[in-house]
């Protein structure tokens, strides 16, 4: 069942609302972070969770959070695929005995739509099942970008996984994306043994790379602390990537100017100027005079050995200049 309707009027209502907050803010088109809510949840839901980070997000710091709805609805009643509304129980996946991932392929082609067609995404957060396929999503866009030189959209910059496990196998190699530091909320573990679920979150953790935060026990993912903690990453992560993205722009204009330099020089070199102008490239080539030139040895323009001549003595073999040169100050002798 696609879950597009519920999807975009989610997501369209949390844009409205918080443009509600920031009418009167011109800070141009606001950095979007991708949220995927954990299996039997929705997004409503987790937007509920963080609205007041997601209000200070936007308002403080231009970042806005987009919430999307899982496609598998949970205990749907099948006399009536209709019969659900936005508060229904969701999932990326179902597990039963002969598929264990039944219906990720589909969510996974659903986030990757979502993410190369709506408006350019910075960043994935997601909690429980949304993390494990937000992680996945992440993985399959830096495999793209890897691949093709000029993918259609940019892979996330930043993300944050909360109580996220692995489903991919422990001896699964897994592409290489230093590039993408994470952070992970976990749990604290009640037993000193780990369980099944404790281990793949810790092989979640090796396969993704990135920092690692133990919540203490009884405290929530959505507590004030931990959302204080997700703040102060998207805000390090934004400088940091407005930094590089300053740096490269520099880089490329210092590019720019050398090409332009270039192409200065080859034009004079094919089209000399007047013979007064002297174009010097990096490689000596001089265009302009094509007669004798005299150089001073401290550098400088070269220019025609006969400009260091007093007047008189310039036109050839010439004794005197004219009466018209005479009275012509310009023309007197040096």
């Amino acid at each position: 069942m696609p879950p597009s309707s519920k999807s975009s009027s989610s997501s369209t209502r949390q844009r409205r609302n918080h443009h509600g907050h920031n009418n009167n803010n011109n800070r141009g088109p606001p950095i979007r972070i991708l949220c995927l809510h954990d299996a039997n949840s929705n997004a409503n839901s987790l937007q509920t969770k963080l609205q007041k980070f997601g209000d200070r997000l936007l308002e403080n710091h231009n970042m806005e959070l987009v919430y999307i709805n899982a496609p598998l609805v949970m205990n749907q009643n099948h006399d009536n695929d209709n019969n659900h509304t936005e508060e229904s129980q969701r999932s990326w996946w179902q597990a039963t005995d002969e598929h264990p991932y039944l219906g990720l392929d589909a969510s996974l082609l659903m986030l990757k739509h979502i993410w190369n067609s709506w408006s350019s995404f910075s960043g994935v957060l997601g909690v429980g099942q949304g993390a494990a396929i937000g992680a996945l999503l992440t993985l399959w866009l830096f495999e793209e970008s890897d691949r093709a030189c000029q993918a259609l959209r940019a892979p996330p910059q930043n993300a944050i996984f909360i109580d996220g496990y692995t489903v991919l196998p422990e001896d699964m190699a897994l592409l290489s994306i230093q590039r993408l530091e994470a952070l992970h909320i976990l749990p604290a573990s009640e037993t000193p043994s780990s369980t099944e679920q404790q281990a793949a979150c810790a092989r979640f953790v090796t396969q993704m790379g990135g920092r690692t935060h133990i919540r203490p026990l009884g405290q929530v993912w959505h507590s004030t602390d931990c959302l204080n903690l997700m703040g102060r990453y998207l805000v390090q992560q934004k400088l940091s990537h407005q930094s590089t993205a300053l740096a490269v722009t520099q880089q490329a204009l210092v590019a720019t100017e050398q090409q332009a330099a270039y192409l200065v020089q080859q034009h004079a070199l094919a089209h000399p100027p007047p013979s007064l102008m002297a174009v010097i490239g990096p490689s000596n080539n001089v265009s302009g005079w094509s007669g004798p030139k005299r150089e001073l040895p401290a550098g400088g323009a070269p220019c025609p050995a006969d400009f260091v001549l007093p007047v008189h003595q310039r036109n050839h073999g010439h004794e005197s200049a004219t009466a018209a040169d005479k009275n012509n100050p310009l023309s007197l002798p040096w």
